[in-house]
C-alpha cells in the first residue's frame, strides 16, 4: 500500500512523467485498415489536441485527397444526370449543380472539362 501511495506521488510531482503517462492513453489504437471510422476520429482528436507525432500525415493527406475526388465525382454525376434529361428533351433541375458549385467553387475551374466528360458518358449511357 505505501508502494501505491509513493507511485501515485511520484506522477503528482513529476509533470514528464504525467504528460508520458497522458501521451500513452492518448496514443492512436486503431490503424486505417482496421477501422476506417476509428481510425478517422483518433486522427482528428490527435489534430484537435496537437499530438503532431501521433499524426499518420500521408495516409490523412490521402484521405483529404479522396474527399475532394469525392466532391468531383458528385459534381460530375449531377452534370451527366443532367445530360441524360437534355437528351431526352426534359429540362434539367440544375440547382444541385449550383449547389456543388457553392460548396466547393474551386470546382468551377474543372467544369468546362467535367461538362465534356459527362456529356460524352451520358450520351453513351443513353445509346446504350
Amino acid at each position: 500500500l505505501d508502494r501505491s501511495s509513493a507511485a501515485s506521488d511520484v506522477y503528482k510531482e513529476d509533470p514528464e512523467l504525467v504528460a508520458s503517462a497522458k501521451r500513452e492513453a492518448d496514443a492512436i489504437s486503431v490503424s486505417i485498415d482496421e477501422d476506417t471510422v476509428a481510425w478517422a476520429l483518433e486522427q482528428a482528436d490527435a489534430i484537435e489536441q496537437g499530438r503532431w507525432d501521433q499524426v499518420d500525415r500521408a495516409a490523412v493527406a490521402d484521405e483529404l485527397r479522396d474527399i475532394a475526388k469525392a466532391f468531383e465525382f458528385k459534381l460530375y454525376e449531377r452534370l451527366v444526370d443532367s445530360a441524360r434529361l437534355l437528351a431526352r428533351g426534359q429540362s434539367p433541375a440544375l440547382e444541385s449543380v449550383y449547389h456543388s458549385l457553392e460548396e466547393s467553387p474551386s470546382l468551377k475551374e474543372r467544369l468546362p472539362d467535367l461538362i465534356k466528360e459527362a456529356t460524352r458518358d451520358a450520351e453513351r449511357i443513353e445509346k446504350g
